[in-house]
């Protein structure tokens, strides 16, 4: 009998032992940890490429060591030995390198697991953050619609949450289609979130998210239009940012309307003249001031406080494009190179105007001469019209040589911005598809 307690005594134990001894994928990924403790440079993309050919496989070991900061130093105990910066920039890059689906498949199987509690949950998120991968953002939603109301009140989730969001709207996600698939338009901790995200990009595309979710609460727009109010990246206001805009300008809370006067200077977007024009007889003295100070950003003049002399100068802006405008636009084409000298001038005399003028000056430099156009890109940079942006990247690929050159110093003085005179170089710097 006592042979036979020994037998089955001796059989569980190995048994434990089996069951406890590590994977090979396991094996494998602690052993290239280990050869990577001290690597540099191109040796980490190396190393890194090995541990995504361990496959799916490898990926809870590897977001473990990741999690934890720490990983499995033998087969033969538990201990465990902290990454250095080696290890853990081989990790980050096999992580982000790791195949389409993989990473959010694994992640959500964790969320998945009954037992997770608001630790794994933040754990998932500092995993998104790190892989920052566009795919990974239904998984960071979906944690955050986890969290519940008491905890949407402590500082971490939410930074949490932007954190993971932040590092995925650098690899390009447009906010907005999403909003209603994910069923988060109406979730104010979650669209909160992706605007502390998107506040600190400070890109085109990011500045163009924010303005779409203008509308949708006081909060929201509160944010969105201080962000913007302290310096705008050049994005065009579409017809549903600048009603949702104009909607503030108009709102009963003061604060709202400050930040609203202050956005649409620095967007300088001259549609919402009459609206900014309307609040220099605001009843707050810092609605007034800040209505001021974007009227006279947006027209480079230094007028009055009074609302009549700025519906004078607007009208008359509008009598010029209307009227004066057109009969130059003709004139153009036949100018030699010191009537285009004069009638630049004029332009420049009305940079209120620069969107409006800017766009049909790009699409006449193809059909001009080659000294002409580089005169008219000159002109466009000293305008300082963001909304051509793209249209002057385009003439970068111009056969003319001169072209190029003020093309591209057109675009340094207008985005502020240094790259090569290339357009796959500005549309890297200025993070444009």
């Amino acid at each position: 009998m006592n042979r036979a307690w020994a037998i089955l005594v001796i059989w569980l134990a190995a048994g434990v032992i089996i069951a406890q001894e590590p994977r090979p994928v396991d094996r494998a990924l602690s052993e290239l940890l280990r050869e990577a403790r001290l690597m540099r440079g191109e040796a980490l993309d190396g190393q890194a490429r090995k541990i995504i050919v361990l496959g799916d496989a490898a990926i809870p070991g590897l977001c473990d060591a990741l999690s934890s900061g720490s990983y499995r130093v033998s087969d033969a105990s538990d201990e465990r030995s902290p990454l250095t910066e080696s290890q853990s920039q081989v990790l980050i890059r096999s992580v982000k390198g790791l195949p389409l689906g993989a990473l959010p498949r694994y992640l959500g199987s964790l969320l998945d697991d009954e037992q997770s509690g608001p630790a794994q949950r933040l754990s998932v998120l500092r995993l998104c953050a790190i892989a920052g991968n566009p795919d990974l953002f239904p998984v960071v939603v979906r944690v955050a619609k986890s969290f519940g109301r008491l905890e949407r009140k402590l500082p971490a989730p939410r930074a949490s949450v932007a954190t993971a969001l932040g590092a995925i709207f650098r690899r390009g996600v447009a906010v907005e289609d999403h909003l209603g698939d994910l069923d988060i338009h109406e979730d104010d901790f979650i669209l909160a979130a992706i605007v502390e995200a998107l506040s600190g990009l400070r890109t085109r595309r990011s500045e163009a998210s924010l303005l779409a979710l203008l509308g949708r609460s006081p909060d929201l727009d509160h944010r969105i239009l201080t962000t913007i109010a302290r310096g705008s990246s050049g994005t065009h206001l579409s017809e549903r940012s600048r009603a949702a805009l104009a909607t503030n300008l108009k709102s009963p809370t003061t604060e709202l309307r400050a930040m609203a006067a202050l956005a649409a200077g620095e967007l300088r977007d001259f549609a919402l003249t009459p609206q900014v024009i309307a609040l220099l007889d605001d009843e707050s003295h810092r609605v007034r001031l800040n209505a001021l100070r974007s009227l006279r950003a947006i027209s480079s003049l230094q007028l009055d406080q009074e609302s009549q002399t700025w519906l004078d100068w607007y009208h008359g802006e509008l009598n010029w494009l209307e009227d004066a405008w057109p009969g130059l636009i003709e004139t153009i084409y036949d100018a030699d190179e010191s009537e285009i000298i004069e009638i630049t001038r004029e332009v420049r005399s009305h940079p209120a105007l620069r969107d409006s003028v800017s766009r049909e000056l790009c699409i006449m430099i193809p059909r001009v001469s080659e000294v002409i156009g580089s005169i008219i890109c000159r002109v466009i940079g000293e305008l300082g019209s963001r909304e051509v942006v793209e249209d002057l990247i385009a003439l970068l690929d111009n056969e003319s040589a001169l072209v190029q050159v003020m093309a591209s110093q057109a675009l340094v003085r207008i985005t502020g911005r240094q790259a090569e005179a290339s357009a796959e170089a500005w549309k890297r710097a200025l993070d444009i598809d």
